[in-house]
């Protein structure tokens, strides 16, 4: 017969909360060993990788709760980085540190997806809030896309500051964005153009993506309104659809 002391026992064992597995990855060694030394002594699981390619192999061999990564890193950048992680584990749960930071990110992480971004110099209050916000989610079944989403790559490209042509693919539609340190200037998909264009792409459910660079120069801006204001109307229109009931085409 099992006594009490057997029971407590077996109680403690099946109710020991999760201790999260948590994969940093920086070029700058400092930076994960910093990061690292925070999360640990909160009661975290860490691992570091100092590039993009060491951080693909340990997630071959291992599964992470959670990857922090810088955007800058020389040979394979952040955007690559998770383009080829979203291939090997779709729903990984991601947060992208940048040297970016914008009115909106110096308050809290912009998120959407399941990309989630803080802004250097990374305090440890705000990567602690950031790091719980992102496994309560997991933990309440919140799944991300299972690609990298449109608003997932636009703010990539917003956070990285890069100029470049976005070539969408959907079906028989084409889309064009166009980048200029960050923010979209033009875009281009059939006959629409500039904003009434961004937010066709914006509702493609699925697709491939090309990138190109460009002469910005000979490109007309026909958007004025940045990156984070787009992608928050194109949420607000997206909610109006649900609230209604309706087909969005945003």
């Amino acid at each position: 017969m099992t006594n009490a002391a057997q029971l407590k026992t077996q109680s403690r064992k099946t109710y020991r909360p999760k201790i999260s597995r948590i994969l940093c990855v920086d070029d700058d060694a400092s930076v994960c060993e910093t990061m690292s030394l925070i999360l640990r002594l909160h009661g975290y699981e860490t691992h570091s990788a100092t590039s993009g390619i060491f951080a693909l192999q340990a997630l071959r061999d291992s599964d992470f709760d959670l990857v922090i990564t810088d955007l800058s890193m020389p040979g394979m950048d952040g955007i690559e980085f998770i383009r080829r992680l979203r291939k090997l584990k779709p729903s990984q749960r991601i947060i992208v540190v940048t040297g970016f930071p914008s009115v909106r990110t110096e308050g809290q992480a912009f998120k959407l997806g399941t990309l989630n971004y803080i802004a250097k110099p990374v305090s440890s209050t705000r990567l602690l809030e950031v790091v719980e916000e992102c496994l309560k989610d997991e933990e309440e079944g919140l799944i991300g896309s299972l690609q990298l989403s449109f608003e997932e790559l636009i703010q990539l490209y917003g956070f990285g500051q890069k100029t470049g042509v976005l070539e969408i693919h959907c079906e028989n539609a084409v889309g064009y964005i166009y980048m200029k340190r960050g923010n979209p200037v033009h875009a281009a998909a059939g006959e629409l153009k500039g904003e009434d264009a961004f937010f066709e792409i914006l509702s493609w459910k699925t697709g491939i993506f090309v990138v190109e660079g460009y002469n910005s120069n000979g490109v007309p801006h026909t958007i004025t309104r940045c990156v984070e204001s787009l992608l928050l109307e194109g949420a607000k229109r997206r909610d109006e659809c649900r609230h209604f009931g309706i087909s969005c085409r945003i």
